[in-house]
Parts: structure tokens; sequence; C-alpha cells
């Protein structure tokens, strides 16, 4: 019987336990690997079909068979295999990623050759390993020349391991060496360069593989067409679709799934939709498809092109999965459409497609909307269904309780949850909403202490809450706090601390605030001229109070009369 390629087991003899995978099948060969606990080898194999395979095992470890498995894993007497027989094995090995074996196996060939060499950095690449592939590389065999495939696998191994300074390393010692790079070289480098985020690197390496006139393929274009996504080159990435059209080339997931997604990035959700019909009509679309055109529809607030949309998945059964709903739902918020949020949640229910992301993006539409008793429960649903809550859900959830005054509620949220500085943003601005000064200060004051550095929004929801009970003062010294923490000092903060200025009649301090403001180049502007003017008035001050007048008049507004 022919035994299958892949088939794994563990075997029992006396004193011994085996561990065994057939990896390769060919000229009437079994080709395997052998691991025999207690003695830390690897041995590989071969047997005709004829045999009982596992006969092969109690060859390697059964001591009364030979001189014994210690003997015959070291050192197999009359087996010189030749390098046709160990080939089919590394091949094997490299193709399931079975990088350790491919290197044990390599210490049992007595002459080697570059491509067994290349198989084993292969299997380095395939397994991630890419520190091991390059070490074969250096310590290539003096006898031996390395050739353009062993530099393509050992670049294949960085990209693996999102190495692109090293591939690009290895690419340069490639040309020193007069090696001639080929579609495969361009098409690693150009993949390494693109998951390192260096998206100008990859088109410049994928513009000379064009000017070296190179017979490109599909995975070349794929490579750079993901390069132009990940820097939101969307002209870019529709002008390297059309080129690879040009060359004759099959549009097929990869590539069309790239280009929709730069179009999504870039909020071209047009450009994205027309992919869309001519990938389906190529009947390559498929989930990833369709959800990369649902995020460009999300972001360019397409409510009813994303309804169209599910429903088309429904249809043609590329059912919806999480990240469609999360997407459409997160749409829905956009469009302030809340209640059509809350059904596709239902839906994603129904479909068992529910996770965090949805239910942050349904309490969020509803928050928008100032459906605080509908966000918090379906912030309670998703406790219910063992949904745990992440960063954005319960920000989502706290912000609605600053739209409904429920300060305590937002406080009970935030008590529960690991904080950060969204949540603790969230919580300050419902305390503050709901005038709960001293919370406000209480929160800032903990930051520190749980090391969350607070930034201008923070600051300018503490300064706002001091307006509640004319707390001038300490309005000032958080704004010289802000500018101490080397934060952004700008007009929004002003505007909080005139507004307190204005509250408590503080006319000398707002005039103070005025000439900080024009001292740092940033006004003041109408409204800070008028909240001064405000508090002037408040304060029964006539002559400041005219001359605030004056200065409004002259910016074309009708000023309030002077008491």
């Amino acid at each position: 019987m022919r035994p299958a390629t892949g088939r794994k087991g563990r075997i029992r003899f006396p004193g011994r336990a085996v561990n065994f995978e057939l990896v390769a099948t060919g000229a009437g060969l079994v080709c395997g690997y052998v691991g025999v606990s207690g003695l830390g080898v690897t041995t590989i194999f071969r047997a005709r079909f004829s045999f009982r395979w596992n006969s092969i095992f109690r060859q390697a470890v059964d001591p009364k068979v030979g001189d014994g498995c210690n003997h015959f894993c070291q050192s197999p007497p009359d087996q010189k295999l030749h390098r046709a027989e160990y080939m089919p094995t590394m091949k094997a090995c490299a193709q399931a990623a079975k990088w350790q074996q491919s290197l044990g196996i390599m210490e049992w060939i007595p002459v080697q050759d570059t491509s067994i060499c290349n198989a084993a950095m292969n299997a380095c690449a395939r397994g991630h390993q890419w520190t091991h592939a390059v070490q074969l590389l250096g310590n290539f065999p003096s006898s031996l020349q390395p050739d353009v495939v062993t530099f393509n696998s050992c670049i294949h191994a960085c990209e693996k391991g999102s190495q692109w300074q090293a591939a690009c390393s290895l690419f340069e010692t490639l040309q020193f060496q007069s090696y001639q790079p080929t579609v495969v070289t361009y098409s690693s480098l150009v993949s390494a360069c693109a998951a390192g985020e260096q998206w100008q690197q990859a088109l410049e390496l994928f513009r000379d593989s064009q000017v070296l006139a190179l017979q490109a393929n599909v995975i070349l274009y794929s490579a750079a067409v993901s390069a132009c996504e990940k820097g939101a080159q969307w002209q870019e990435a529709l002008g390297t679709l059309s080129d690879a059209s040009r060359q004759g080339l099959k549009l097929d997931v990869i590539i069309g799934s790239a280009a929709v997604s730069a179009c999504a990035k870039a909020g071209e959700w047009e450009y994205a939709r027309l992919l869309l019909l001519e990938l389906r009509e190529a009947s390559t679309a498929n989930r990833v498809t369709y959800n990369a055109v649902l995020s460009a529809c999300e972001k360019g607030e397409q409510l009813q092109m994303i309804l169209a949309i599910l429903e088309e998945m429904v249809q043609l059964t590329t059912l919806p999965d999480s990240f469609s709903y999360s997407a459409s739902i997160s749409g829905c918020g956009r469009c302030e459409q809340w209640q059509v949020a809350v059904d596709l949640l239902r839906v994603a229910h129904s479909m068992k497609s529910l996770n965090v992301i949805a239910y942050s993006a349904a309490v969020s539409a509803c928050e928008k909307a100032k459906e605080w008793q509908q966000a918090l429960a379906l912030f309670e649903e998703a406790r219910v269904q063992s949904i745990e809550a992440d960063v954005v859900l319960l920000s989502a959830a706290i912000s609605a309780c600053e739209k409904g005054e429920k300060w305590w509620l937002a406080l009970e949220l935030f008590d529960s949850s690991q904080a950060n500085l969204i949540t603790y943003s969230a919580a300050i601005s419902a305390c503050e909403k709901g005038g709960q000064w001293q919370k406000v200060l209480q929160l800032l004051l903990q930051m520190p202490g749980a090391e969350i550095r607070a930034n201008t929004i923070t600051y300018n929801a503490a300064i706002s809450s001091c307006r509640e009970e004319g707390q001038w003062q300490r309005a000032f010294l958080l704004l010289e706090e802000l500018k101490w923490r080397q934060l952004e000092f700008d007009l929004v903060s002003c505007y909080a601390v005139l507004a307190v200025c204005q509250a408590a009649a503080a006319w000398a301090a707002a005039l103070q605030l005025l000439a900080i403001l024009q001292k740092a180049s940033l006004g003041p502007d109408v409204p800070c001229i008028a909240s001064a003017f405000q508090a002037c008035v408040a304060a029964k001050r006539v002559p400041e109070s005219v001359v605030f007048a004056s200065r409004l008049e002259a910016q074309g507004l009708r000023a309030l009369a002077v008491n």
C-alpha cells in the first residue's frame, strides 16, 4: 500500500519513542524523517513501496537490527545515498517549512552542492527563519559558488521575516558580485519593502525591473500595487494595474484587492466600486475585495452603496463576515443613521458575525445621535454576549453618558475599565459637561500616577470645567501647566480660559490672556476679543468695554451695548 505524504505519528518500541512523518514520495521511493526520543537526532530514510513502511522505523530504533539505532542514525552502514535521493526529501522539507529537519539532513550529506544549500535556504524562508538563511549564505562552502537562486532564496527569507533592510543589503551584494537579478529577485524585494512601509523604495525597485525589461509576473505586479496601497497612492495603483493588463497578465484576486484597498484608503469609493465590478466580471472578487469596497464607502459616507453591496454579497453567496458588518455599521454612524446601524447589528447577530468592533461602531453611532439610552443598552448587551469591551467600545459608552448628562454612569464605566488616555479623556469630558469640576481635577491628577500623559484636549476639558464655579485662577494654572508640559497651546485652550474669565467677570485676567495670545502670535481673534469684552461688561469696566466695542466694530461686528 502506498503511504500518504504528510502522514504523522508516534510509534512505541521497547525503551524508545519515535516521531515520524512522511514528507515526500517519488521515483518509487518513500522519503521521510524520523526523530528518536532520547537521542536528539534526526535521520532520513528510504524504502520501496513494496516494503511495509513501518518496518523502516524498526530499522531505526530496534537495537536487534544492524548495529543499533545510534549507529544507524549517525553513520548508516552501506547506505551512502546519492544526491538525487536526498533532494526529494530536501524539497519536501522546504515545501512543508520543515527548516530544522532540512538543516539536520544537510549534515548527513557527504558532498554538498549549491542546489542542496538552496533547498535548505528555501526551507528557512518558508519557516520564517531569515537569520538561519543569512547564516547559511555566510557559511556557504568554499568549494561551492552561490548563484542567483541562492540570493533569491535568502532575500525571500528576509521578506518573510519582515527584514526589508537585510533584503536590500543582499540585493546590493548580488549586484556587486555581478549576478543578474531575476523577476523573482525583484518580487521578493518589492514585497519586503512594501511590508516594511517603504513604499517609495518598493516602487523605485519595481520601475528598475521594468527598465531591465524582465518578464514580469503577477506576483511582482501584486507587490507593486500593495506598495501603492501602503503609501495611499491610489492613482499609482490604478496605473500599475492598467500596465499589468497591457502586459497580458490576468487580474487575480490578490492584485485586484490590493488596488481596491489603495482606493479605499484614499476614500475613492467610486474607483473602488468600478474595480469591484471588473473583478466580479472576471470571477476573481472575494470577501476581502468586497470588504475593501465597503471600507471605501464607509469613509465616503455612502450609506446606500454600503447597503447595496451587503445585499450583493448575500446574493452571490459571498456572505458578509464580522468585518463587513463592522465597516457597514461604522458607515451608518458617519451618515447619522443610528437606527440602520442597530438593524445591521441585529442582522450580524443572526449571522453569528458579531464582534467588539461591530458593537463599538453601533454604540458610537447611537452616541453621535445623542441616543445615549440606546447606546448604553447596546453596551450592556455586549457584556451579556460575553464580548470583552475594548478601549473604543468603553470610550463610546462613556461619551454616551456625557451626551445624557449622566456623569456618574461615566465614572462607573471608567472604574471598570483599563484606563488609558482615551477613556480618561471621555470621563473628564463627561464630568465637565456635568459641572463636576472637582471630579475633573481628580481624574487629571490620577493620570501621571497611571503613567498616562494628558494631551491638549484633556486640559481644555479640565479648563472648561472651571467655568461652573468661576474658578478662573485654577483655569489659568491649568493653562500654565499645559504650557509647562510642552503641549500644544492653541486658540481652543484660550477660548476655554476666556469663557471662565467671562463667567467670573475676571476682566484683568482676560486682558492678560489677550496679551499672551498676541505675544504667541495667535491672535487675538474676534471670539477672543468678544469674550474679553463680555468680561469687561460683566465687571462694569466702561473704558475697557468701549475699547473692545470699537475693535469689534472695526471687525464689522455690532457690539453689545455697554452698561
